[in-house]
């Protein structure tokens, strides 16, 4: 609930005059005093017209798109619940009418238990009956270090009897205890490797379906931490056991290098650029940071002070810092702690409404960009704004986007009619990916009927999957990507919006198509005047 006249902008130590002021996707108009001179606008052909711009006037909230994320890939089977039970709390409480959610499961896609809907019953119905237990099972990483650690002090510490042998990354003057924690290590990188690369990479999928959706996204991320360099980790426990002495850094990081670095680089672009703020809840107690003791039958504590690592916290600290990350660096915020999931979902749902975006007028327009401050004038209320703006964005790569709508179907809901919508594009226009057998692509389908004479408008997200055998890829050429779907809408006349993005987050094809919707016809509108207000501009 900001207003334009508690805000003040200053551009390298200089007050500026206040454009507007966006609070997701909605401008409030300024006061009369505060408002700008106006400006000079232009038709086509250069001719001026007179008069001062329009202010949109303040409408109703848009619909906040929220999507839950539940990470059980990574993440222990009895939190899950409490997952479940805070999600499902703030559907039956704190859920508005014109919210729009969906929920999601993290396998290695993105598998939707409920597309987005503004049906709360349907959510809560969906949400409870998912088993969360049998979709994945138990990843405590802290478990996993320990059972690490007891395998290297059972297996590696007395090689006396073993026969010395160079591995593979193992130089011959390496220590035969390195040779064994090689040996030992490589099941445990690859399963952290595998698990974690699974995560982002259905993380980045999902961004590509949901930025299809105009405006900003929420994304609600239950996790309990993502792995992001396996070797490192799988380095930091072996050290820990026998000393950096023993284990050679230059010939066991090359043998065990597994990080997912450049994939969380590539999901933070693509969430930027697809306007999705993440926001993220780690479920752990802070106390699992903290060093164990062996669970050998005599429980011998291992004393990894003397070394200086702690490889319980060293794997603690790495998982968190992904989910910290990308709650920052996409806008969002980041929750820790299990006793506080209900608040902590509950805010997390409520901050996206906290986004804003400010205009300004430069006094020196031709200049470069200065050092920006904003302030606000509310006791004991924070605002932080990017310190440093990326210009490096996804580039859009237009293409030939053919939208068929067919005969209206009766729906059972009044004068409510179910429009049949097919999108054909050509086949080799969509972006492809090498997978197994072939080349494919996901995409994310945005449909948004908008009725012209002022009501709510009708949304409709879709995932659909491209694939073609590597076997027949000379056949692409002549192939036409076909996806039929059905929307529902009302009666008169509306526009049809039809959005199309791909797992890389680029908006392939954005096209509008108005007609009227009869009894079982439409008729095409050659011209429509949408009414001052109305959600999208011709």
């Amino acid at each position: 609930d900001l207003q334009s006249g508690e805000i003040t902008v200053y551009e390298a130590g200089k007050k500026q005059k206040l454009a507007f002021l966006e609070a997701t996707g909605i401008a409030k108009p300024l006061a009369s005093e505060d408002a700008p001179p106006p400006a000079t606008l232009y038709q086509e052909g250069d001719t001026p017209l007179q008069g001062r711009p329009k202010v949109v006037p303040e409408a109703t909230l848009p619909p906040q798109h929220i999507i839950f994320v539940f990470d059980t890939r990574n993440s222990k089977l009895g939190v899950r619940s409490a997952w479940k039970k805070a999600a499902l709390e703030w559907l039956n409480d704190g859920m508005k009418p014109n919210d729009r959610v969906g929920i999601v499961m993290l396998r290695s896609y993105p598998e939707w238990i409920v597309p987005l809907t503004a049906d709360r019953n349907r959510l809560v119905q969906g949400l409870s009956a998912v088993s969360f237990e049998a979709s994945a099972g138990n990843r405590d990483r802290r478990k996993d270090v320990t059972r690490f650690v007891d395998d290297l002090m059972t297996l590696c510490r007395d090689t006396r009897r073993r026969k010395k042998g160079r591995q593979r990354g193992i130089s011959a003057g390496s220590s035969t205890e390195s040779a064994c924690a090689y040996n030992l290590a490589t099941s445990y990188v690859h399963q952290w490797y595998t698990e974690s690369k699974d995560a982002i990479d259905s993380l980045r999928t999902l961004t590509g379906q949901i930025a299809a959706i105009p405006g900003e996204k929420s994304v609600i991320m239950f996790s309990e931490g993502i792995i992001p360099d396996a070797g490192t980790a799988a380095i930091n426990v072996m050290q820990s056991v026998f000393g950096p002495k023993k284990i050679s850094l230059r010939y066991l990081s090359t043998g065990l290098e597994r990080n997912i670095s450049r994939e969380i680089t590539a999901l933070h672009a693509a969430a930027r650029a697809g306007g999705i703020s993440f926001f993220t809840i780690d479920s752990r107690y802070s106390g699992e940071r903290s060093a164990t003791a062996s669970s050998l039958e005599y429980n011998t504590p291992l004393q990894q002070t003397q070394y200086g690592l702690n490889p319980w916290a060293e794997i603690f600290d790495a998982t968190r810092s992904v989910l910290v990350s990308l709650a920052r660096v996409t806008g969002g915020r980041h929750y820790h702690g299990r006793d506080n999931l209900v608040e902590s979902t509950k805010a997390a749902a409520e901050s996206i409404s906290g986004l804003y975006t400010v205009g300004f007028y430069r006094s020196s327009p031709g200049a470069r960009p200065g050092k920006l401050k904003i302030k606000v004038r509310r006791r004991g209320l924070v605002v932080t704004h990017p310190r440093r703006i990326s210009l490096r964005r996804h580039i859009s790569r237009p293409i030939k986007l053919d939208v068929a709508v067919g005969r209206p179907q009766p729906t059972g809901q009044g004068d409510v009619q179910g429009i049949p919508v097919t999108l054909m594009i050509p086949a080799a226009d969509l972006p492809r990916r090498k997978g197994a057998g072939g080349y494919g692509a996901a995409l994310g389908i945005f449909l948004q009927v908008i009725p012209l004479d002022g009501r709510a408008p009708v949304e409709r997200l879709e995932d659909a999957t491209f694939f073609i055998e590597r076997d027949r890829a000379q056949e692409i050429q002549s192939q036409i990507f076909q996806h039929r779907t059905m929307i529902a809408s009302p009666m008169g006349p509306v526009r049809l919006r039809v959005r199309v993005s791909d797992e890389k987050q680029v908006v392939l094809g954005d096209t509008v198509l108005d007609f009227e919707v009869l009894r079982g016809d439409v008729r095409a509108l050659t011209s429509v005047a949408a009414p001052e207000g109305a959600p999208l501009s011709p």
